[in-house]
């Protein structure tokens, strides 16, 4: 009975296409599996319920073919909860995925190419790369935070790519450094902002859109779904919430780990997300948190990035700064005069119909995931939350109690760039 209600679930998923019944489809545990007109040619990561490899076209020489990430969903992990309705609910969430990402086009978008649908598999076809933001800023030179400049090419980048996902009804919902793929390095983002192809334009690039909803009815959302140390306060607290609100602030916690780097991130940001099976300390913990950060900003040399920071990390979502208003920025640079004199946003939206396979794109990134932390995709009072190995607690060597001892985050990185006031 439960077996034919799921089946019936997949065949009425409207984004998904209709099973191939002439699909060549070997088993993808077997080296350079061929599926349909794709061949494997290495495996790149595992995510919650799909593994994920490079592929290219089948035919083409491995050398000089052009490489995508093919995401392979076992449709058995997908509807494996011992609970029906949340079987159907991973179901709708993948079909959701697909429908979302249909809809977007954008050059700091992930593009989608394809998508099969096998009796036991669903295959997407999208953008790969070579690298996320989380190992960006793993590498040396930005170990311990990223100057101004890169922040701000980042998230100006980051955030018009966030305002076609609105501009949509797409919510994220799980917006962090893993799932914001770079392209290129520094030196070479000014030359790819004035590319004339807009979908070039991208010198970084939202993906992973497994947890995102659809918010175009301007309805609330009431699911528990995100990272910790980067989904919104209310998305635990409160009975519902504006998606888009929520993604602002993850938006900002992905800010404020480039501003300060991963350490520093991890003893001032995390611990208040160790304590998400209690209410009451969850919410004086995240209060004293962004306490911390926003009296940090007021010792700093007033810089917008610090007071743009200052009105994302609100606690209140109605007081939270709109993605549209972050876009607007005259910091960010992203509104351009019209040879008539009108004003309008940097331009990075491209056709639909150019997102079939053909030369050229832009590099991305393969799906990774930080190993400190897992997705949380359950609602905490009814299921167990998982978290990692080890808990934020231990790898940030702290808890909340000392939060309040700690040096100003946006301070350290100030004294480290010889910008505190005197």
């Amino acid at each position: 009975m439960a077996s034919s209600a799921l089946l019936s679930t997949w065949t009425t998923c409207a984004a998904l296409p209709p099973i191939d019944p002439e699909l060549e489809e070997q088993p993808i545990t077997q080296k350079h599996a061929k599926i349909g007109a794709y061949q494997l040619t290495r495996k790149l990561g595992v995510g919650e319920f799909a593994n994920v490899y490079e592929c290219m076209k089948r035919g083409e020489d491995r050398a000089t073919a052009k490489k995508y990430a093919f995401k392979a969903i076992k449709k058995a992990r997908v509807q494996r909860h011992a609970q029906l309705h949340k079987a159907k609910r991973n179901i709708k969430r993948v079909d959701t995925e697909v429908a979302s990402m249909k809809k977007l086009s954008h050059g700091a978008v992930v593009r989608l190419y394809d998508v099969i649908q096998s009796p036991t598999m669903l295959y997407i076809v999208l953008e790969k790369g070579d690298r996320d933001l989380y190992s960006f800023l793993d590498s040396h030179e930005y170990a311990d935070g990223c100057p101004d400049d890169v922040v701000k090419s980042v998230m100006r980048i980051a955030a018009l790519g966030l305002r076609h996902c609105h501009a949509n009804g797409v919510a994220h919902r799980d917006l962090k450094p893993e799932n914001i793929l770079v392209v290129g390095q520094p030196g070479d983002w000014s030359l790819l902002e004035s590319d004339d192809d807009p979908c070039k334009r991208g010198v970084v690039k939202l993906c992973d859109f497994g947890l995102c909803a659809d918010v175009s009815s301007g309805e609330n959302l009431t699911d528990f779904v995100g990272s910790p140390c980067f989904f919104a306060p209310e998305i635990l607290l409160d009975g519902s919430y504006d998606g888009r609100a929520a993604d602002v602030w993850s938006l900002g916690c992905v800010m404020l780990e480039m501003l300060l780097g991963h350490a520093a991130f991890s003893q001032v940001w995390c611990p208040p997300y160790d304590q998400l099976k209690n209410d009451d300390k969850f919410r004086a913990a995240i209060h004293v948190a962004v306490q911390e950060v926003k009296a940090g900003c007021t010792e700093c040399t007033p810089s917008p990035l610090y007071l743009l920071l200052d009105k994302i990390l609100e606690l209140q979502p109605y007081r939270r700064i709109s993605i549209e208003d972050v876009c607007q920025m005259e910091y960010f640079d992203l509104m351009q005069t019209s040879p008539n004199g009108h004003s309008k946003m940097l331009r990075m939206t491209y056709d639909k119909m150019r997102q079939s396979f053909g030369p050229g794109g832009s590099p991305t990134k393969p799906l990774q995931r930080r190993q400190r932390i897992t997705r949380i995709s359950q609602n905490p009072r009814e299921e167990q939350i998982v978290v990692a190995d080890t808990n934020v607690n231990d790898l940030c060597n702290t808890n909340v109690n000392e939060l309040c001892k700690m040096p100003s985050p946006i301070e350290r990185i100030m004294k480290k760039f010889g910008r505190v006031k005197t």
